[in-house]
């Protein structure tokens, strides 16, 4: 009963740091040998890209970091994969569907940050409820591997930007 009241406590706590804060911390929803062979597979996709632009997968890495649905790179996350990721949301938010998958690769190859941006601005026309991010190895939390800006969610939504752009400005940095 002790670590039932301690789960619902801690899905309670969840909940308000989502609501209040615009992110929540999930604990981990894999883990290391459930994630070994998508990770096994992510690095085959890696390789047969690379082959077939004819260079060496760092050279790919170095090149591209970011690939959207549908792409060899995001098909590598199966239903298993979804579901469990989906299970873990829902208990947090409810009822909850994946509209799409995401990679980013934040390796040697591609070390650059992210500048800060709102998510959902790159989706106007299939606006969703929430981003979830999966780190897919160990991430130690001084890396700062992900930063949020606190109430952020409650702000209008702003345009997309380029960030590649050498104009670009990251202000909130």
């Amino acid at each position: 009963m002790k670590q039932n009241s301690l789960a619902l406590n801690t899905l309670s706590q969840t909940q308000k740091s989502l609501k209040n804060d615009g992110y929540a911390l999930l604990p981990s929803v894999f883990d290391r040998n459930f994630l070994e062979p998508y990770l096994m597979r992510l690095n085959q996709a890696f390789k047969k890209c690379a082959d077939e632009l004819d260079c060496q997968t760092d050279e790919y890495l170095t090149a591209l970091s970011r690939w959207s649905s549908p792409s060899p790179i995001t098909s590598v996350f199966d239903l298993l994969f979804v579901k469990k990721l989906s299970k873990q949301v829902e208990r947090v938010i409810g009822d909850c569907s994946l509209e799409k998958v995401n990679v980013i690769s934040k390796t040697k190859h591609s070390p650059e940050p992210v500048p800060f941006h709102q998510d959902i601005s790159y989706s106007p026309d299939n606006p969703y409820q929430i981003t979830a991010w999966v780190a897919l190895t160990d991430v130690p939390p001084k890396s700062g591997p992900l930063d949020f800006v606190l109430g952020s969610h409650l702000d209008p939504i702003q345009p997309a930007v380029d960030f590649w752009s050498p104009q670009f400005v990251d202000l909130k940095r």
